[in-house]
């Protein structure tokens, strides 16, 4: 069975790896790590490792590669992308290839601690592929954690596009799309100490970095935008725990974030349907 504190760093800066160590080691991970995809593949065959980080520029075979392999060779294992080339490409390829989140370099204590802590909780819940059980980000999720902003799971799905498993946007009749997140986020949501929004009439762009929340441990997580738009209404309510009373948005499994007149339609190729989580 694959251990959540099992953490395997694919990783060709002996810096970097050092610093994953520093924090998570004492956190109560075990670390190991390789610089090169091939080798983190035999390690894996033989390791029982839960989550995987993984460096975008590597020797031979490309983080990105090595992500969309992991996906269908270990579907139980949870990847997440780290590197210093955030761009707006990268950032939707590493998602479409089936990275859990994306965590840019330098990143510090709390940034690298709050996804890892966030892929624990979906390992721990039995939602990451464990034995007998169906990979994070499949579908609605069984045991939905409780939200003031929710929607029973007979809504149809068709209106919603997701970058990567876990961060959607809903297309609405009045042409505006809001964008938010699944429950994986729930606990986040829960324990939001502060939150950075955009503000209102600002340009967001697809695949940068959209909301950024702290919670009250202090941990980071970054929600990454599903489509570029100009801000209408942001949730900003969440992180001090009042609704947002009087948008149109719904959620999927969790909470709407911000409301956006989209820019530009093609984007959504970049989206993945329901059907293909």
């Amino acid at each position: 069975m694959r251990s959540a504190f099992e953490i395997l760093v694919v990783e060709d800066e002996a810096v970097v790896v050092e610093s994953v160590k520093r924090i998570l080691v004492p956190e109560g991970f075990s670390v190991d790590a390789t610089e090169s995809s091939e080798e983190a593949t035999q390690m894996l065959q033989q390791g029982a490792y839960g989550i995987i980080l993984v460096d975008l520029v590597l020797p031979g075979v490309s983080g990105l590669q090595l992500i969309d392999l992991l996906r269908k060779s270990h579907p139980g294992a949870i990847t997440i992308m780290i590197s210093g080339l955030a761009t707006r490409e990268n950032v939707i390829e590493a998602f479409r290839c089936g990275a859990f989140d994306f965590i840019p370099k330098p990143f510090s204590f709390e940034e690298l601690l709050g996804p890892v802590r966030r892929a624990v909780e979906v390992l721990q819940r039995g939602e990451g592929g464990l034995p007998g059980q169906e990979r994070a980000g499949r579908g609605p999720l069984s045991a939905p954690v409780e939200s003031s902003i929710s929607v029973p799971p007979s809504e149809p799905w068709s209106a919603y596009r997701f970058l990567g498993d876990h961060i959607w946007a809903k297309f609405e009749e009045d042409g505006s799309a809001v964008i938010g997140v699944d429950d994986t986020f729930g606990g986040v949501l829960e324990g939001i100490e502060s939150a950075e929004f955009p503000g209102a009439f600002e340009e967001i762009l697809q695949g940068h970095v959209c909301v950024r929340m702290t919670t009250k441990d202090k941990n980071v997580h970054l929600v990454w935008c599903a489509i570029s738009g100009v801000v209408v209404e942001s949730n900003a309510g969440i992180a001090t725990g009042e609704t947002g009373e009087g948008s149109t948005g719904a959620a999927y499994n969790g909470t709407w974030l911000v409301r956006v007149w989209p820019q530009a339609q093609d984007e959504v190729s970049n989206l993945k349907s329901y059907d293909e989580l």
